[in-house]
């Protein structure tokens, strides 16, 4: 299976703590599992003298988060859902960020940069470098 095919949803436990935790055969499918260097970065297309942001290809995800009179702290999440490498697009920078949109389930939204922190089932952290997508 090709890594922009994948969907993944996470919930309860797997999201609980500070890192996700995935099982090999969900690090397998995000092109995690072989992994070595305890990160994988984004790739920017860059354009001109002045190399100006064209895309970013990443991991995409987007997040549910609980409601605010449920909440037992600011940003508990009730799932996490993966759904491969994508490339994000007609993208700007916005301080430490880039914003643009991004094709999820054949329907452009908006997305921004960030990362992700993933524990494996050996115990291993694996920083991620991803796309947010606003769903």
């Amino acid at each position: 299976m090709k890594t922009n095919q994948v969907s993944i949803r996470l919930t309860g436990e797997a999201i609980a703590g500070g890192a996700i935790k995935l099982t090999d055969e969900q690090a397998k499918q995000l092109g995690l599992l072989d992994n070595t260097s305890g990160e994988i970065r984004g790739h920017l297309k860059t354009w001109g003298p002045w190399q100006i942001p064209v895309s970013y290809r990443a991991l995409c995800g987007s997040v549910e988060y609980t409601p605010d009179d449920k909440r037992r702290y600011s940003a508990q999440r009730d799932s996490i859902s993966y759904y491969g490498t994508r490339t994000l697009s007609n993208i700007r920078q916005s301080g430490h960020a880039l914003e643009g949109t991004v094709s999820v389930n054949g329907q452009k939204v908006r997305g921004f940069t960030s990362s992700d922190l993933f524990e494996l089932s050996d115990g291993r952290l694996v920083s991620v470098a991803t796309i947010h997508a606003c769903i």
